[in-house]
């Protein structure tokens, strides 16, 4: 993401409402390690145009109605939804939905027919008072077959690309200027980095606590030692009550010099 990227998120005039959303992060074993989807969107499209991201959008009402595979599962299934919604601040039920939109999403996306069964939650974000829009996404991974893997359709209207890669080549590609990512993408892409296979990404994420990614902005000013930086700091990190990239201790931040983005977590392991 450069500067005219940020321009384009930015706020400009100001809506504070939260935007529910929903992201599945889909991966698959390969003989390069451990690949996942990434979708280029439209370049003419006013959110994200031109950005590569995963399968994902907004809630829509129906999906609060849509009967959940889960729902005939045990009631520890729900305790858990609860444990996700009180952690991430969100309303009951939205969990839940957030799953259907997920599963949906994807067949719009990526033409893949998906249950919500296996879904594993693996974060939450909000985005930042700054943000032009501000989405509230729950962030799922999903393991599938190879199968399904190829039998993937986009419309070529909303989506006009499909890769699966590496965490590793992806987040080459960005730093090469070859593909353009949101910090979201990033950090996630930086975790899926970390593992080498679907079962211990998803071993993992099955047995973390709810991790919320809310970030708090810094903005080099022109004319300082910092102009060009761009810093979202996350929860945990030394600096996140400030909003001082500066600040000694722990890091758990996400920084951008000359569009390039640099993620670092000594909080997560």
């Amino acid at each position: 993401m450069d500067k005219k990227d940020l321009d384009r998120v930015l706020k400009k005039s100001g809506d504070d409402q939260l935007i529910a959303a929903a992201t599945v992060v889909l991966v698959r074993d390969s003989d390069e390690g451990l690949q996942t989807l990434l979708l280029r969107r439209n370049a003419k499209l006013n959110f994200a145009g031109g950005n590569w991201v995963f399968p994902g959008g907004r809630i829509d009402p129906e999906d609060h109605q849509t009967k959940s595979a889960s729902d005939d599962l045990s009631t520890q299934v729900s305790s858990k939804d609860r444990e996700y919604e009180r952690a991430c601040e969100r309303p009951e039920g939205e969990f839940q939905a957030a799953r259907q939109a997920a599963v949906r999403e994807t067949f719009e996306e990526a033409g893949l027919t998906i249950g919500d069964s296996n879904l594993v939650y693996f974060a939450h974000w909000i985005a930042p008072p700054l943000m032009n829009k501000r989405f509230s996404t729950w962030f799922f991974v999903l393991p599938i077959n190879d199968i399904l893997s190829e039998e993937i359709q986009i419309d070529h209207g909303e989506i006009h690309e499909a890769r699966w890669l590496t965490a590793s080549q992806a987040l080459e590609n960005a730093e090469s200027k070859e593909m353009s990512l949101l910090p979201p993408t990033v950090v996630t892409l930086s975790e899926l980095a970390r593992y080498q296979t679907c079962e211990a990404l998803t071993e993992y994420y099955r047995n973390r606590k709810p991790v919320v990614f809310s970030p708090h902005v810094f903005i080099g000013e022109d004319d300082t030692p910092s102009a060009g930086k761009f810093v979202f700091i996350y929860n945990g990190d030394a600096g996140y009550d400030n909003s001082n990239p500066d600040a000694a201790g722990e890091r758990h931040r996400l920084s951008s010099v000359d569009g390039v983005w640099h993620y670092e977590n000594t909080v997560y392991q």
